[in-house]
């Protein structure tokens, strides 16, 4: 994860957090009028070059056919980004190398962090083309992958999103762009409202304090699964915190102390430092770090994270209580337990899982019926909408997910 200088910010308390959690700057304006020019941005965000209404999917419209389950997990590929990336030279690292959870989980004092947290290194690194690092990665770990045997392609954090609003849970508004290829292959592309926010919070220092670095080089760490989401077979990419170092298939490798990147091709800006062999980089546990602050000896648990595990076979959580920064208690906990503590049943939340592949299945079929289905679309969750539906309609100013040499490479 990338974090940058706080330069933007003077630390004058002229700043602020607005009721959908988005961080704007205060002026003489009253409340009311500043909530109702925020408002208008996030919908200048929300709807950018919309161009026609395609349909509105009401929570209730979507109907179950069957249970849904996540199943068949296989790793494809990894990467990290590079510390030396910028957005004019953006450098990745394939195979990825993850940190490593350390074995002695100390309570201790942690450090509260004051800095510009880049949420979405792809769409920073890469705005043009934010996918193209999965696929390089992929291409790179697992030459003979068939793309066209997938359904859909996309990010953890859009199934977390769709997630929510079938189970009437979406608090904060979203956008998702979508694409459909000549294989009738959805990608679900990532569209946050700030790729860069401040953090002020003592998760980067338990990270740093309880992970050991897999290499002084590499910065976030990316992999890349497929896997049945019902009967629909996902490619899905997501960060993740640290691996037991044990859980290697193979014999883990180290960077070169000094590797200077390559070009990947001549129509990408994208370079490359080869990491070594993929299937010795290959991890079977994956780690989740967090930290939550006590308040009047609570312990309540977030119950936002489960998703997290769900959705990329996330078996086991690290967590950090603490009190003002200082760790009271430190757990190990497995998905079955994070199941228990926010109460998710699994014949309940494979219901959940069953209308996700019921509100994918509807979506996939708008856009293959529309006249214009080559083109493309976004499906936008409103916050300030009392109707609380789903909106999929078509855009202008279309943008290519891949280059166009890495198109023809990857869709034959």
């Amino acid at each position: 994860m990338v974090f940058l200088k706080k330069t933007m910010y003077k630390k004058t308390g002229s700043y602020r957090w607005d009721k959908n959690k988005s961080f704007h700057r205060r002026d003489d304006t009253s409340c009311r009028q500043l909530d109702e020019k925020l408002i208008e941005l996030k919908e200048k965000w929300l709807f950018k070059n919309k161009k026609e209404l395609i349909k509105n999917f009401e929570k209730n419209d979507i109907t179950l056919n069957s249970n849904g389950f996540v199943d068949n997990f296989v790793s494809v590929g990894s990467y990290n980004w590079a510390l030396q990336s910028t957005p004019d030279k953006p450098v990745i690292i394939v195979p990825g190398i993850p940190n490593y959870i350390k074995e002695n989980l100390l309570c201790q004092k942690l450090k509260k962090s004051d800095v510009q947290r880049v949420c979405d290194e792809n769409q920073y690194y890469m705005s043009r083309h934010p996918m193209e690092p999965m696929f390089q990665a992929v291409l790179l770990c697992t030459p003979e992958y068939d793309f066209s045997s997938v359904d859909l392609i996309t990010d953890r954090i859009n199934l977390r999103k769709l997630f929510e609003f079938v189970e009437g849970n979406s608090k904060d508004s979203f956008r998702i762009d979508i694409q459909m290829n000549e294989n009738d292959t959805l990608m679900f592309i990532r569209n946050d409202e700030n790729v860069i926010l401040p953090c002020q919070d003592y998760s980067i220092d338990f990270k740093n304090k309880f992970t050991e670095n897999g290499s002084p080089e590499a910065g976030s760490y990316w992999n890349i699964v497929t896997y049945m989401l019902g009967s629909i077979r996902v490619m899905c990419q997501a960060q993740v915190d640290c691996v037991e170092k044990n859980s290697c298939l193979g014999q883990a490798e180290l960077l070169p102390k000094k590797t200077e990147p390559i070009a990947f091709d001549e129509s990408s800006k994208l370079m490359l430092i080869e990491g070594g062999d993929f299937d010795n980089q290959k991890y079977e546990k994956f780690i989740e770090l967090t930290t939550k602050g006590i308040y009047d000896n609570n312990f309540e648990f977030p119950t936002n994270k489960w998703s997290h595990l769900l959705f990329f076979n996330i078996n086991l959580m690290v967590f950090g209580w603490h009190e003002r920064g200082v760790l009271k208690k430190i757990e190990k906990i497995s998905f079955e337990e994070v199941s228990k503590r926010c109460d998710r049943k699994k014949e309940d939340y494979q219901q959940s899982l069953g209308k996700l592949c019921s509100l994918i299945t509807m979506i996939k079929e708008k856009i293959k019926s529309c006249a214009e289905h080559k083109s493309g679309f976004a499906v936008v969750f409103d916050s300030n909408n009392d109707k609380q539906s789903l909106e999929l309609f078509t855009v202008c100013n279309n943008f290519d997910v891949l280059t166009p040499g890495l198109k023809m490479r990857v869709f034959k």
